[in-house]
């Protein structure tokens, strides 16, 4: 009997173990299903698999490094699209599988798993190798493999989020390789985009009464401080606040957890040990070159042209990548063809929240090379100019206008697209601004945080080479992104307009161009709001005045910048910290030119008469070569590489 109770005892002991050990198998199991990683082939109604599909995952060597990709096709000839995913580190494969599109029926799909991550990721990889520049180089790699056996001279290049990143640069780089590029969720201005998302969330957690989640983001003051914003983006808050408002991945998906890392890995065309490095990839990339560049990459200084059809797909809700700001590059960028689709009920991922409006556009648009289901409110028209296109009138606003002096110029935000008051840009502009206010210059702004506001000043003391006098010379009138179409533009000129008669000028005046060019008025509009042409000068400049008594004297340019001309060599670039951005890249173009051996000289304005003696019209930036005036545009490092190779 004892030997009996004994036996059992033992099985008992061993039982327990056993069924503990079976649980957990169980549930690592439910998590992390085993598998060999192999896709699913294509079949048609009686389960066979349709000749000239593909469904594969393949590992090519890359620029001397293995990468994965997956191609998908019910029909192998039809056109190529390479897909640049996001993160970097989470795979769009996956995305097509949890929320299927179907790109399959009209594409021969190629989703790219980028280096160091995901397929791609391998212990011991080189941090230094994950640039934007080699991300860059592996996409032309696979795109010339694709072509090649494609047998294609030409695919489509589809990016999203972080994807664009890459892929705008790529078309920048390459655009006879591509038929045309889909951004879905572009980068624009990531710094600004996240300044606008924290003050959105922090703002509807205030509303909510939610003071533990407002809290939290008083902890990261992103838009004063760099550190707050390096910890801010690598920290949880950020991806937290975005699913639990809707303004994330998806509108529906309400956590990360449940809507990506869970379903990541229960993807069985991956290999468990794939599934894990797909979050030890995302974890490594996120500290490397790249992942930082990404959060400070500007398109509208960087990519302001481009040489092939590019078509945007942007959720109304996205606050990952603005929404505004994703518009304001549409209608910046300057492209062969371009459209603009808004998603009004997505918001990071329109192709996986709207499907059929999104494949019907690439289908019906983006295939033919056509812009037929666009939106006649979005859709870039050449037309007689409307006023409706602009903002709408001045009535019913709320925003109050704030005047910037020298007693609150260093507490507030002087609007151009830096954020930390410590950026060179913005300590450089407010010295200037410091030292113009005895000169009458006046500086109003909404009560918000971003673009908006009007900078103008008694035209004799303009640094600009104009004969005006008793005029009001507007330096800048700027308005942009969320603030824009609703009358905010309008507000600040009435007021500009209103302080100016007040104050017994005959008019104002403006630097403006015959067709709308970067950093300069958009001439539309200045004739929307009754200015004409005053004077003009080459090679498109044009002075616009708004006379305040019909007889007034028009205003003119100086003689010696109607032709712009120098008798130095070389380059030689004036220009003066009137504008913040002068003070980051014109260091940067110097230090280029120095570097290349090639002969350029930089002469900053430093005082009204310097800058009303100038050889040409605007005086922020005038680059000349070998005596010839070549642009107005302030260049970023890679703009004046590429008209080094372009005179040189």
């Amino acid at each position: 009997m004892k030997e009996t109770s004994r036996r059992r005892r033992e099985k008992r002991k061993l039982i327990i173990p056993l069924i503990i050990f079976l649980c957990l198998a169980t549930v690592v199991c439910t998590i992390l299903p085993p598998s060999f990683g192999k896709t699913k082939p294509f079949v048609d109604e009686n389960g066979n698999i349709i000749e000239g599909s593909i469904s594969e995952k393949i590992f090519a060597d890359i620029n001397g490094v293995s990468l994965g990709m997956f191609i998908m096709a019910r029909d192998s000839g039809k056109p190529v699209l390479l897909f640049l995913g996001g993160g970097p580190g989470i795979p769009q494969y996956f995305l097509e599988q949890e929320f299927p599109a179907g790109l399959e029926n009209e594409f021969v799909v190629c989703y790219l798993e980028y280096r160091g991550t995901s397929l791609s990721f391998k212990p011991g990889i080189a941090v230094e190798s994950m640039t934007i520049e080699q991300y860059v180089s592996d996409t032309v790699e696979v795109t010339n493999y694709l072509r090649n056996r494609f047998g294609q001279e030409k695919i489509y290049l589809i990016g999203h989020s972080f994807g664009t990143y890459v892929g705008l640069n790529a078309v920048k780089e390459h655009p006879e390789l591509y038929h045309a590029y889909i951004a879905m969720s572009q980068l624009t201005n990531q710094r600004e985009s996240e300044i606008l998302a924290y003050n959105y969330m922090y703002g509807q957690y205030r509303l909510q009464a939610n003071e533990k989640m407002a809290k939290r983001f008083e902890e990261y003051p992103i838009a004063d401080s760099e550190d707050a914003y390096k910890a801010y983006s690598m920290s949880g808050l950020r991806d937290t606040a975005m699913h639990d408002l809707g303004v994330g991945t998806t509108r529906a998906m309400r956590s990360v957890i449940s809507g990506i890392f869970f379903p990541s890995l229960r993807l069985t065309a991956y290999t468990p040990m794939e599934r894990i490095n797909i979050w030890r990839g995302k974890a490594f990339a996120q500290a490397t070159p790249v992942a930082a560049d990404s959060r400070n990459f500007n398109a509208f200084e960087e990519i302001p042209e481009i040489d092939v059809p590019i078509y945007f797909f942007a959720g109304i809700y996205d606050y990952t990548v603005s929404y505004s700001l994703q518009k304001e590059y549409y209608e910046h960028v300057q492209a062969p063809l371009k459209a603009f689709y808004t998603f009004n009920y997505s918001a990071h991922s329109p192709l996986y929240e709207e499907t059929e409006k999104a494949m019907s556009i690439l289908s019906q648009d983006v295939l033919a090379g056509e812009t037929a289901m666009i939106l006649e409110t979005e859709r870039l028209l050449l037309r007689p100019f409307n006023p409706d296109d602009f903002e709408a009138s001045v009535g019913g606003r709320s925003m109050n206008i704030i005047t910037v002096t020298k007693d609150n110029l260093e507490q507030e935000h002087i609007c151009c697209a830096i954020s930390n008051n410590k950026d060179i840009q913005v300590s450089s502009k407010k010295s200037w601004l410091a030292e113009r206010f005895a000169d009458g210059l006046v500086f109003k702004k909404g009560d918000v945080r971003g673009k908006c506001f009007i900078e103008y000043i008694p035209a004799e003391k303009a640094w600009s080479p104009i004969e005006a006098e008793d005029y009001m010379f507007i330096n800048c009138l700027w308005v942009s992104g969320q603030f824009k179409g609703q009358g905010n533009s309008n507000l600040l000129l009435e007021e500009c307009i209103k302080d100016s008669r007040e104050k017994g000028k005959k008019g104002l005046c403006v630097l403006s161009s015959k067709k709308k060019m970067p950093y300069l008025s958009d001439p539309k509009y200045l004739k929307y709001k009754g200015f004409t042409v005053a004077d003009t000068a080459e090679p498109y400049y044009e002075l616009m005045y708004l006379p305040f008594d019909p007889n007034a004297p028009k205003p003119c340019f100086k003689p010696h910048v109607k032709t712009p001309k120098i008798n130095e060599q070389g380059f030689v670039l004036f220009y003066a910290h009137q504008c913040p951005f002068t003070a980051k890249y014109v260091p940067m173009v110097d230090e280029i030119a120095k570097t290349k051996s090639v002969p350029f000289q930089a002469i900053r304005f430093k005082t009204t008469e310097e800058a009303q003696n100038a050889p040409a019209p605007f005086t922020s930036y005038s680059l000349f070569y070998n005596g010839d005036f070549i642009t107005n545009e302030i260049l970023s490092d890679k703009k004046f590489e590429k008209l080094l190779s372009e005179r040189l």
